[in-house]
């Protein structure tokens, strides 16, 4: 009996698994798509249901089961693999995937590539983006400088001459869109026209320091003649006034200009004193 019972062990055997046997309907290891286009992979067990599936993109797990659906958000070039495996073994898969951008695609309100307008007239153009229209970022040049980075050109042409007017834009996925128009800008007689910085108003001024206001003129220069004032007096002729005050105040500043063809500009700036602290403030208690 004690035989038999011995011998009945030597009949045990440990059961073999298959390594599994797996088909992949996507059958092209190199591929290309849209970005946040969706893709489907899947791995087709065709001899264990119960062997376990992982898929990596770039090796970062992205789903356990047979079939992944998947969308790449991002544009560049990816690794997709699929590992298949049981007791038995392992099956694996490797796709290249190319990821390409949305194209951007605008359109203009001035569809020509020349544009012309006499000195002083402002220009128009809008883009209208059809295509791509993720993060769009618009930029728009003269001669190469930047001006304008909103959808909308808007600017007036103070100078004649030719201008090369250049649009660019980029989305989130690196795709570009470009256009140029060739700008020509007649010469015509413009009336006296001038810009301040500060702006006529109120300037606030601590005791000792100095004023400055500059001019800008866009129009009517031929002959121009300047005259700043100081409270009813004279004191400068020149494009830019400066001047340091020293008293208590107000002042106020007037600007008179005048062109050969008797155009004029009058503007006025009032100068308020102010202390430069508390110390400042008991000394001119007294």
């Amino acid at each position: 009996g004690i035989f038999a019972v011995l011998g009945s062990c030597s009949d045990d055997k440990t059961e073999t698994v298959a390594p599994p046997v797996v088909s992949f309907p996507v059958t092209d290891a190199e591929m290309e798509v849209d970005v946040e286009e969706e893709i489907t992979f899947e791995a087709v067990v065709e001899n264990d249901e119960e062997a376990g599936c992982i898929w990596y993109v770039n090796g970062v797990a992205a789903a356990s089961t047979p079939t992944m659906t998947y969308a790449f958000t991002q544009v560049g070039l990816y690794t997709v693999r699929c590992e298949v495996y049981n007791d038995g073994g392992r099956v694996a898969k490797v796709y290249k995937v190319k990821v390409n951008g949305i194209p951007l695609e605008v359109e203009f309100s001035d569809s020509g590539d020349e544009v012309s307008c006499d000195q002083g007239d402002e220009v128009r153009i809008s883009a209208t983006v059809v295509g791509g229209d993720k993060e769009v970022k618009h930029s728009w040049s003269i001669d190469g400088t930047v001006v304008s980075e909103t959808a909308d050109f808007i600017h007036t042409f103070m100078e004649p001459g030719t201008f090369t007017l250049a649009y660019a834009g980029v989305n989130a996925y690196r795709m570009t869109a470009t256009k140029s128009w060739t700008v020509r800008v007649a010469e015509v007689e413009l009336p006296l026209t001038i810009e301040f910085s500060p702006v006529p108003g109120t300037i606030d001024s601590h005791r000792g320091d100095e004023v400055v206001i500059s001019t800008s003129v866009k129009g009517g220069a031929e002959g121009l003649v300047h005259e700043w004032k100081v409270d009813g007096e004279t004191v400068s002729t020149d494009a830019v006034f400066s001047r340091a005050f020293d008293g208590k105040g107000p002042y106020t500043i007037a600007y008179h200009a005048v062109n050969s063809k008797q155009e004029t500009v009058d503007r006025t700036w009032t100068v308020t004193m102010v202390p430069s602290g508390a110390l400042f403030e008991h000394f001119e208690d007294y």
